[in-house]
C-alpha cells in the first residue's frame, strides 16, 4: 500500500492506495501520527485508490480523525472507493450525529458519500 504525502496551502494531502488491511497498518499509523503531530491543521485524506480494506485501518483513521480533533486539527475524507465506502457502511461507521465515543466531535465518515 502506498502512502503519498503532500503538503499544499497549509494542507497535508494524504492519499492511500491499493491494500488497507492489517498488513499495511503500521505505515497507515506512521502516516496518520505525523499528519496529527505536524504543523499542518487540515489533513486531507484520498482514499479513492483503495481496492481491499479491513476493519483495522477505518479504526485507525477514526482514531486519528479523534486524535486531531482535539488538537484543533481536522482530517477529511476528500474522496473514497466504492469498496472502502461499502466498507465502513457495512462495519456500521457512519453517524449522524456526534461520534459515538466523543461528544462534540463530528463524524469523520458524515463528510463522505458513506452516510448518504
Amino acid at each position: 500500500m502506498p502512502i503519498k504525502s503532500i503538503r499544499e496551502k497549509k494542507c497535508l494531502f494524504i492519499e492511500a492506495t491499493d491494500s488497507l488491511t492489517v498488513e499495511q497498518s503500521e505505515d497507515l499509523l506512521d502516516s496518520l501520527k505525523k499528519a496529527v503531530s505536524g504543523p499542518d491543521k487540515k489533513i486531507s485524506l484520498d482514499l479513492s485508490g483503495v481496492t481491499e480494506s479491513d476493519i483495522s485501518c477505518l479504526q485507525l483513521i477514526c482514531s486519528a480523525h479523534k486524535s486531531a480533533e482535539k488538537k484543533g486539527k481536522s482530517i477529511f475524507i476528500n474522496k473514497i472507493s466504492p469498496e472502502l465506502d461499502r466498507m465502513a457502511k457495512d462495519a456500521g461507521f457512519p453517524q449522524h450525529s456526534d461520534c459515538s465515543q466523543e461528544i462534540g466531535i463530528t463524524c469523520l465518515w458524515q463528510t463522505t458519500g458513506v452516510s448518504e
